[in-house]
């Protein structure tokens, strides 16, 4: 079971309901929020139809089109609540890989590292591509081809908190 695209995808959601807190108004088109979020890197229709679609769409149902920007706190717990989940099985999942001695191979790392890079919509992409290389260089040199799963899980929460 990967977990990372669900964490983007809620990760993502957590985001757009504090922007559009931040922007104080009175209410939210549902319409809107869906294109956008349907529409978002790493989209993950498996957790939003499971997880989010059946809120969204209750809201929809009792305010229809445009739903108050106080019933936003809920579905922020909401997203709290799935991140914190996902995140207790993930870390569970890694403890116990880690246990076993399990290892990631520093090539499928690349190759992951190298999806990343063609994906990146921020600004400077040179300079982002350059320092996952130096990343992973330093990698290679401390571990060579394999690195524990645990030191490799770090890696990733420190680049997703980024």
């Amino acid at each position: 079971m990967c977990f990372f695209p669900a964490v983007a995808l809620l990760n993502y959601f957590s985001r757009k309901l504090q922007e559009r807190r931040r922007k104080a108004q009175q209410a939210f088109d549902v319409d809107e929020f869906r294109r956008e979020l349907l529409s978002s890197d790493g989209f993950d229709r498996e957790v939003y139809d499971r997880d989010l679609k059946p809120v969204v769409d209750r809201l929809e149902a009792q305010y229809g089109r445009l739903v108050p920007t106080s019933e936003l706190a809920s579905l922020q717990h909401l997203v709290a609540a799935k991140i914190s989940d996902v995140e207790t099985r993930r870390q569970a999942v890694i403890d116990r890989e880690a246990a076993k001695g399990g290892t990631i191979a520093m090539t499928a790392l690349r190759r992951r590292m190298d999806e990343a890079k063609l994906t990146y919509n921020g600004p400077n992409r040179d300079l982002f591509s350059g320092e996952l290389d130096s990343l992973l260089d330093s990698l290679s040199a401390k571990y060579g081809d394999t690195i524990p799963v645990d030191q490799a899980y770090a890696l990733m929460k420190r680049l997703e908190a980024s």
